[in-house]
């Protein structure tokens, strides 16, 4: 960073699982940073590790933050991953910080922040970064607690599991001890279904990503470092599409020197030649003065080295070293094979510059490079000095081109090469042109084309749109800003008379006007953007291009248009237009009117008016215009209803933000009151808050109500008086502050607001004003503990009236309560007391309980005999207990005990298990779970020996196995009675003793299939969601069922083939056919696409021909009905539940499948 530090209060995200090497830059056109974290909260954390890309700044950030805490006169240190490993951590500090480290240990409450730089350079040395751990960990053993630590290394060097691993078998922090059990407490926590309190966990280790620099933090930097013209060198960065380069310090340094030297940023292709120079150079000024290394030799090593990664596919080069791994990684090359004629010394020196960036353990990548950019530049210049030196034309297009059966191709990994060599070769660009045009327009640097080639280039293009992929015109913004020329201008009449005939032209060419700002573009613009007879799209980008680029008698001609036409506008044209447009052309009286003609409604039925944001009242310089803009929305927000989630009120939810911007200006204008409108608009929001009360302008608008004391005053009797008719106040209209704070006055009185609100009582007209301001006064002096003096100006303020001073008196003097309230609180207080003193009682016979049979398990050696209607109470109470801990209301089966041992203890826990399990053994379950959910009978006996049977399941070794056939039965019983699902046993039983499952499964289902005519939720919407051995029981039973049944009801047969489907595979023995044939000759288009369903998970490409022959036989109706039943199943949708079967497709089918689909 050019040796200053400038403090952009750098943000941090979470590290993805997947990785971030490929994740693009954030944060660029705006602070989208919010809720991320930044150094205050780094700072309260113990253990981070920080992953940033090269020259983003990270060691600058930890030198800045290590040097401010020591100015804070805080321990903190600085080291490197290198020393550390080699020598340990206090070896590695100066002599200074050694002492000051010393210091530290022998304080006990003193915490310590230490900066650990970096995990790649230490890497690129050959140094362990295991070994570097663990003599931290030396470092700072039985003091882990006050540690902040914090590990810096580029995210691609980061090895997410072997350095994680490492970090946290050394570094993390260590597990808090348990807190004491106390069984009586524990016990009653349970009874009284008290929220256990949260044990301490440890703080995890956290991985976060620097962010790349935003756009303001970028102006910051840019400021700092002495740029004057700073809107300039924004827009031109802008301009160039330059962000890449301006998200990291490192790189935003040179430009900002570039800038100061030239007064100006170069195109693309420029300033990566300017940063390929710079880094090319010793960044040691004395070495650079005696460096051997020329910038000519050294950039044509760079071009074999960018040309070699691209045609071999690697991206690093292998560096040998004594002492090194050098088994080879998989995206690495040795550089000797690249410069083989280069000396060992001189590779070297090459590879110390600044253009390149350590990899992991021996791998160095060029810098700048994550997306492959580089590499393809310097290939094609690599490409570029072998056609000056006479290379065949003929043979670079064999590297760059394919013409396969008739078509002239780009090979997909030449596409951004060959756009690069375009620009600077005159045939290249002809051969790129007759093939595809547009990637001239989108790779490389269009900037940086000669215009007869951007010419050439754009009318092929406009040519060839149709064979262009849409989505690559729809992403190609920062390209046409590119391309766009003033040199161009001439061109666009004589391209628009080819485009305007087709609409994907048309839209490239008025984006490339838009976005380029050629004005050569005004007199088509000018006329296609009145022209309501083309299609919306071309209407916006001509009117948006005409807003840009237009005088000021356009602006006001297309406000005309806009205002007289409204009504036969498109939604999105209106708004679009009033973005530009107001406050200057449009004023408020007709903004609102053009919004009631294009509405609040988006098209997915969402309240918004995108992209008009909050933004806009800053336009609004009068206080006239504010009132009036606030006035409006009021008007349109309706009235209250009484309901925070009324839907019926979208225009506050589209205008809530624009308002509160607007009402905080107007508010600037209002030091010493509230305006009325501002507080109707506040109160209105209100209402609406769950929807909008996180925005940060209401908050900034309700803290602006309470600013001063004239505000406080004006908005509270606004407040009340509109208040008055809210649907939650009764009849008499009184009102106190409580009540007003609950429906939305946003402020919170002290002591001092007394002063006013007596002059209130005074001075207020209306009776109920007059007593509601005595009822707040009072308030206030009880709330705040007021003096005596305080009450005789209150007793004061209402001496003339006597009803307020009887009310007064009153409030002062509470009359005594009468004998029938006494005997009444009396008796209340009694009934909590017995109810109190019963509720101890039983919670402190479960004490005993517990407490007796802990200190004696051996009770459960005569527990009562067991029966079908009996169990012994002391073990059936054990259970409950279990059950009522666990807290579990979605599962029946408990197979952990666990969650009792600390209050059990482990002997006796373990007994209880034994005991149960023995019950649960000798259980016949009761229960009738074949009948429908509304009629199902579980019986608590049931309950509790699943419960058993589920501990047998998870404590038994081979438990299965060692079942008899009675005992299995027993267990498939008990699997059914549970709740969402089976329990976890089941699949295991259903291997060792298959039949007992099946039985009792094809029983439950067999009884739903009789019953669904009912609604209900039976075993075979359980067996759909279930492991699909379960299923593969019931496939004889169930395919048995189909072909006995051919007059299935649709809801019979779905569930029948979602059961099936979760059972592939299994045989077909002709179930195939039968699924072919019945979806053939079903009348009813939902009965075939089940049919059909099941027959795609049976056999795809059959489906898929029965499916277009049952189509032909349908009318549209039916077509769309049997489509939008069995399609959703097999890909899914937002709607459906998907239970997709796998499709076994040839291309040809999924073609015509598709084709269907569509």
């Amino acid at each position: 960073m050019f040796g200053e530090h400038y403090d952009l209060s750098r943000r941090f995200r979470p590290a993805t699982k997947e990785g971030d090497e490929d994740r693009p830059f954030r944060g660029l056109f705006g602070d989208d940073l919010t809720g991320t974290p930044a150094w205050p909260e780094l700072l309260e954390k113990r253990r981070t590790i920080v992953l940033a890309e090269a020259g983003s700044g990270k060691s600058s950030e930890f030198d800045h933050q290590c040097s401010a805490l020591r100015q804070a006169n805080k321990f903190a240190f600085k080291a490197t991953v290198r020393d550390v490993a080699d020598a340990g951590l206090e070896a590695s500090l100066v002599p200074t910080d050694r002492t000051r480290f010393a210091q530290w240990r022998v304080d006990p409450d003193a915490p310590c922040w230490l900066f650990v730089d970096s995990v790649d350079e230490a890497k690129d040395q050959g140094h362990h970064f295991d070994a570097a751990c663990r003599k931290l960990a030396d470092a700072i053993a039985g003091l882990e607690e006050r540690v902040h630590l914090y590990i810096s290394s580029r995210y691609t060097d980061w090895d997410k599991t072997a350095d994680h691993i490492s970090v946290e078998k050394w570094l993390s922090l260590p597990e808090p001890p348990p807190p004491p059990t106390d069984v009586a407490d524990e016990v009653r926590a349970t009874l009284q279904n008290r929220d256990k309190s949260p044990p301490k966990v440890r703080e995890e280790i956290g991985v976060l990503v620097l962010e790349p620099l935003s756009r303001w933090q970028v102006e910051r930097f840019a400021r700092a470092s002495g740029i004057e013209t700073i809107d300039a060198f924004l827009a031109a960065v802008d301009h160039g599409s330059l962000w890449e380069f301006a998200a990291r310090p490192m790189d935003l340094g040179w430009m900002v020197e570039f800038w100061r030297d030239h007064k100006r940023l170069g195109s693309l292709r420029e300033m990566i030649e300017a940063s390929l120079k710079a880094r090319l150079l010793d960044p040691d000024p004395l070495r650079r003065k005696r460096d051997p290394l020329d910038l000519a030799k050294g950039a044509h090593a760079l071009d074999r080295i960018g040309a070699a990664f691209l045609l071999c596919g690697r991206d690093s080069v292998r560096v040998p070293a004594a002492g090194l791994d050098l088994s080879p990684p998989e995206r690495s090359m040795p550089i000797e094979e690249i410069l083989p004629d280069w000396s060992d010394g001189e590779r070297l020196l090459l590879l110390g510059r600044p253009v390149f960036d350590p990899a992991t353990l021996g791998r160095a990548r060029l810098h700048n490079d994550n997306e492959a950019t580089l590499r393809c530049y310097l290939l094609a210049r690599w490409l570029g000095r072998l056609l000056a030196k006479g290379c065949p034309v003929a043979a670079v297009n064999d590297l760059l081109f394919a013409d396969t059966y008739g078509y002239r191709l780009v090979r997909p990994e030449m596409v951004e090469v060959s756009a690069w060599l375009a620009g600077e070769n005159d045939a290249i660009a002809d051969a790129l042109i007759a093939r595809s045009p547009y990637n001239l327009l989108r790779y490389g640097d269009p900037g940086s084309l000669p215009i007869p080639v951007r010419v050439k280039a754009f009318a092929a293009a406009l040519a060839q749109v149709e064979t262009i992929d849409p989505q690559k015109l729809w992403f190609g913004e920062q390209g046409l800003r590119r391309f766009a020329d003033p040199g161009l201008d001439n061109h666009i009449a004589g391209w628009w008379e080819i485009a305007k005939g087709d609409e994907e032209a048309r839209h490239l060419l008025l984006r490339l006007v838009d976005f380029g700002g050629q004005k050569g573009g005004l007199p088509v613009v000018r006329i296609v953007a009145y022209d309501r007879s083309t299609d919306e799209i071309t209407q916006l980008l001509a009117g948006r291009a005409l807003l840009k680029l237009g005088e000021k008698a356009d602006r006001t001609a297309y406000a005309r248009h806009v205002v007289e036409h409204g009504s036969d506008l498109s939604r999105s044209i209106i708004l679009q237009a009033l973005d530009a447009l107001f406050p200057e052309e449009i004023d408020v009286e007709t903004f609102f009117a053009l919004i009631d003609k294009a509405g609040v409604m988006g098209e997915d039925d969402i309240a918004t008016i995108l992209p008009l944001g909050s933004e806009l009242p800053a336009g609004l310089t009068r206080k006239e215009d504010l009132h009036r803009f606030l006035t409006e929305v009021v008007a349109r927000s309706g009235d209250f209803s009484g309901d925070t989630v009324d839907d019926e009120k979208p225009f506050r939810e589209a205008f809530s933000q624009m308002a509160a911007s607007a009402a905080l200006r107007l508010l600037d204008y209002h030091p010493l009151d509230v305006p009325d409108v501002v507080t109707d608009l506040f109160l209105l929001l209100h209402e609406s808050h769950r929807r909008i009360g996180s925005e940060a302008s209401f908050k900034a608008l309700g803290e602006a109500f309470g600013a001063s004391p004239g505000r406080r005053r004006t908005s509270l009797w606004r407040s009340i008086a509109r208040l008055r008719t809210h649907p939650h106040v009764r009849g008499d209209g009184e009102l106190n502050i409580w009540f007003v704070q609950h429906l939305g006055w946003p402020v919170l009185l002290s002591l001092a607001d007394i002063d006013w609100l007596l002059l209130d009582i005074c001075e207020r007209t209306d009776r109920l004003d007059r007593l509601t301001a005595l009822r707040a006064a009072h308030s206030l002096w009880r709330q705040f503990e007021g003096t005596d003096a305080d009450m005789q100006r209150i007793v004061a303020a209402v001496a003339d009236d006597a009803e307020l001073s009887a009310q007064l008196a009153a409030w002062r003097s509470p009359p005594p309560e009468t004998p029938e309230m006494i005997e009444r609180m009396a008796g209340f207080e009694a009934a909590r007391k017995r109810n109190e003193d019963q509720a101890e009682a039983r919670d402190q016979s479960w004490v005993e309980l517990i407490n007796t049979l802990r200190d004696d398990p051996s009770f459960f050696d005569s527990l009562s005999p067991q029966t079908d209607e009996t169990v012994d109470s002391r073990l059936y109470h054990l259970w409950q207990f279990l059950s009522w801990r666990a807290q579990s209301r979605s599962r029946y089966s408990i197979d952990s005990l666990d969650v009792v041992e600390p209050v059990f203890g482990p002997d006796m826990t373990r007994r209880f298990g034994e005991a149960l399990i023995a019950f649960a053994y000798k259980r016949t379950p009761v229960g009738t779970v074949e009948e429908s959910a509304q009629r199902r009978t579980v019986t608590s006996f049931d309950i509790m020996a699943l419960t058993g049977m589920s501990l047998a399941a998870a404590k038994v070794p081979n438990w299965a196995e060692q079942l008899d056939p009675a005992r299995a039965a027993r267990a498939a019983r008990l699997a059914v009675i549970e709740l969402n699902g089976f329990p976890d046993y089941l699949v295991s039983l259903s291997q060792v003793h298959p039949e007992a499952v099946r039985s009792v499964l094809w029983r439950a289902s067999r009884a739903q299939l009789d019953r669904l005519d009912e609604v209900d939720h039976g075993m075979l919407d359980r067996l759909e969601y279930a492991d699909g051995v379960l299923a593969r029981l019931l496939v004889p039973d169930l395919t048995g069922y189909l072909r006995e049944h051919d007059d299935l009801a649709a809801a019979a047969l779905e569930k029948i083939v979602s059961v099936l489907i979760q059972a592939q595979p299994f045989p077909d023995e002709g179930v195939a056919e039968m699924a072919e044939a019945r979806a053939t000759t079903a009348t009813d288009p939902v009965i075939a696409a089940y049919y059909l369903l099941f027959l795609f998970a049976l056999e795809g490409d059959r489906a898929v021909d029965r499916l277009r022959e049952k189509m032909s036989m349908l009318d549209g109706q039916d077509q769309a009905t049997l489509c939008c039943t069995l399609l959703p199943r097999l890909f899914g949708s937002r709607f459906n539940r998907t239970v997709a079967p796998p499709l076994p497709l040839s291309a040809e089918r999924l073609e015509q499948l598709l084709i269907i689909a569509f």
